[in-house]
């Protein structure tokens, strides 16, 4: 289902078979948002911002992990090198007039033992690209693989030992994600995944209710492995249980006694009696799918489905926490740098189970002011591109960016990450800001596989940030969040998000998210932003689109917005009646209902709305059975990742 075959296209496409078979392989595929499910590939006959680039006299450097040598030249696939590290060595010598790019073209996959670092500056005229050598997408991997080898234990669990003292939280089977052991057990219902919980914060403890004695034997319970995570409003905990005992109202967890002091002194404050479950131990391990790993034996356990052979399946460990790092200096900056067609796969992050807890935020802020890691690092680094590239199964962020200028993703597969999709610009220095970010015709889906309080395109303090076409599905929070200063001077300005289809998000029980969350005050100075022309569903979201403090500076015209959410298709938020110069207008919704707020904490004298030029007009409320008028169905069928790039990437 992952890293299939992509054709190749210079001049002329090939015609392609077996679109829908591709598309059935993976659920949660790009809606057919522009009429149709064709084989035949469509012609680009629509206006593209961003287009791919393509090149056609490069000099290539060929990269056999299996096979080459550094000591070769990497001139043929007969003479390649052995690593990235070389061939970017070489890369970085060549200096030719009558070369259009330099090419590293890996030969099938390539395992990262250690991060992959580019820094070098190439030129703008001659970039470098990094490839596959064949049509197949080549892999770049921090993971290690296996299958086989695997001895029954009991009740259609099989252990097999991998080595004592690993440190992982995700394992993938046949590229599909496993679940930790657990209870309750994963449901399509999230009210049945979960347990209420109260904090006793004398105590340091959280009491679960009786009902916890149904899922395992408490009385068994042995230290060492078992976490509770924990959700309330926009926070999530994880913390690691050492006892459990009988209190006057259910059972009292008790956590190690450095994240009790840490966990406590931490959460916040929004936490008072969160949703709960349990998981990561021997004795949970019930369902088909789950998995537990004792560092101590080094056993790993599984559990397949009973007509599966569990000798066939690959497992897929991630290990290496950085997979590629693009960084250069204050003053000559990484640029020029092209990913095309290759998979960028198998990060891993384990900060939780080191620490033997987390507590976190809203875009998983870690409270001690940190924030995940991602796989793929950018950091002062300008024009640099991602296209036809998929990216997936990362234990943190799938790519982080700040302090850049030009970056540009387009259409790419980015999906199975347990923290954010892509996470940019900065989030307390308003001066380290990433300027010209793009992203156009990507498909975002299966985000927060790991933290809850996840985003599919998740922006800091910023500058020109255009978001076109793109497929943002199946994500445990907000699909796009913008802005960062809830309401104080900055110099964001220039935000674009148009013709994007977003649905399925804050599909879990966390609080305050929406498919588009903007934040923060524009500048008056910069053009006013826009988010226009896309489609919404706004499902378990607060609103499908959410305007909260200080988002001054804003148009939003012709938004299809499909449900109520939980306070209406629209919600502002505004604090001490800063928010001002907002226009909603032509918007098509099925409710009328929307919600505006503006309050003062500091008893602030109120200034009116009308005064603030805060604007709601022109609402088209679609009744229950009734068809959508053609100017909304327009922007429908236009909205999403389109059809070429779905037949293109076998989407």
């Amino acid at each position: 289902m992952r890293h299939k075959f992509l054709i190749i296209f210079t001049c002329i496409i090939l015609i392609m078979g077996c679109f829908m078979n591709a598309c059935a392989k993976k659920p949660n595929s790009p809606g057919n948002s522009d009429g149709g499910t064709s084989d035949e590939l469509p012609e680009k006959n629509f206006e593209e911002q961003l287009t791919l680039k393509s090149f056609s006299n490069p000099a290539t450097i060929y990269v056999d992990q299996g096979k080459g040598a550094d000591t070769n030249d990497g001139k043929s696939r007969e003479t390649a090198v052995k690593t990235m590290e070389k061939a970017i060595e070489l890369a970085s010598g060549i200096h030719s007039a009558d070369i259009d790019a330099i090419k590293v073209a890996i030969i099938g996959q390539y395992t990262a033992d250690t991060t992959i670092c580019i820094k070098e500056r190439f030129g703008e005229n001659c970039p470098l690209v990094i490839t596959s050598a064949d049509e197949e997408m080549s892999v770049i991997s921090g993971a290690e693989m296996f299958s086989g080898g695997w001895t029954e234990y009991k009740d259609g669990i099989y252990k097999k030992n991998i080595g004592a003292d690993r440190s992982f939280r995700q394992l993938y089977i046949n590229s599909e994600i496993g679940i930790r052991s657990r209870y309750p057990n994963v449901d399509k219902n999230p009210q049945a995944c979960i347990m209420s919980g109260t904090f006793l914060d004398a105590e340091k403890r959280l009491e679960s209710p009786w009902e916890m004695s149904y899922g395992f034997d408490v009385s068994a319970f042995k230290p060492g492995t078992m976490e509770v995570f924990m959700l309330e409003e926009w926070t999530q905990g994880i913390a690691q249980i050492v006892s459990i005992s009988e209190g006057d109202y259910g059972y009292e967890m008790e956590f190690t006694p450095e994240h009790a002091e840490y966990f406590f002194k931490n959460r916040s404050g929004k936490m008072m009696k969160p949703r709960i479950w349990v998981e990561n131990d021997l004795s949970l391990l019930d369902d088909v799918n789950e998995w537990f790993y004792d560092s101590v034996t080094g056993e790993l356990y599984y559990k397949p489905q009973s007509n599966v052979d569990i000798q066939s399946l690959v497992f897929k460990i991630p290990v290496q926490e950085k997979i590629i790092s693009i960084e250069g200096t204050e003053d000559s900056y990484a640029s020029n740098i092209i990913f095309d067609r290759i998979a960028v796969t198998g990060s891993n992050w384990a900060k939780a189970t080191e620490l033997k807890g987390l507590s976190s935020g809203q875009g998983n802020s870690i409270n001690d002011g940190t924030m995940p890691p991602a796989a793929i690092d950018l950091k002062r680094a300008e024009n640099i591109r991602f296209q036809n590239c998929e990216i997936s199964d990362m234990g943190a962020v799938g790519v982080n960016v700040s302090v850049c200028n030009g970056i540009y993703f387009k259409a790419n597969n980015i999906h199975t990450i347990a923290a954010d999709a892509v996470r940019f610009g900065s989030f307390g220095n308003k001066q380290n800001i990433v300027k010209n970010i793009w992203f156009e015709d990507n498909y975002i889906h299966e985000i927060g596989t790991g933290y809850m309080g996840s985003v599919g395109i998740f922006g800091g303090y910023s500058e020109d940030v255009f978001i076109y076409n793109n497929e943002i599905t199946d994500v445990t929070y907000s699909g796009i969040s913008l802005g960062w200063g809830w309401g104080t001077a900055s110099t964001m300005h220039n935000f674009i998000i148009k013709y994007n289809r977003i649905y399925n998000t804050v599909n879990n029980l966390l609080f305050d998210g929406a498919e588009i969350y903007l934040l923060g005050a524009h500048t008056k100075d910069g053009e006013i932003s826009e988010v226009s022309e896309n489609y919404i569903d706004c499902g378990q979201g607060l609103a499908g689109l959410y305007f909260d403090e200080g988002s001054s500076y804003w148009k939003a015209e012709k938004n299809v917005i499909v449900g109520s959410g939980q306070v209406g298709f629209l919600h502002i938020h505004d604090v001490d009646y800063i928010l001002r110069e907002l226009y909603v207008s032509n918007t098509f919704t099925t409710t009328k209902k929307y919600s505006l707020r503006s309050w003062s904490p500091s008893g602030k004298a109120e200034i009116s709305v009308k005064d603030r030029n805060i604007k709601i007009t022109n609402t088209v409320t679609k009744s229950a059975n009734a068809e959508w008028s053609e100017e909304a169905q327009k922007v429908i069928d236009a909205a999403g990742v389109r059809k070429y790039y779905k037949v293109v990437n076998h989407w």
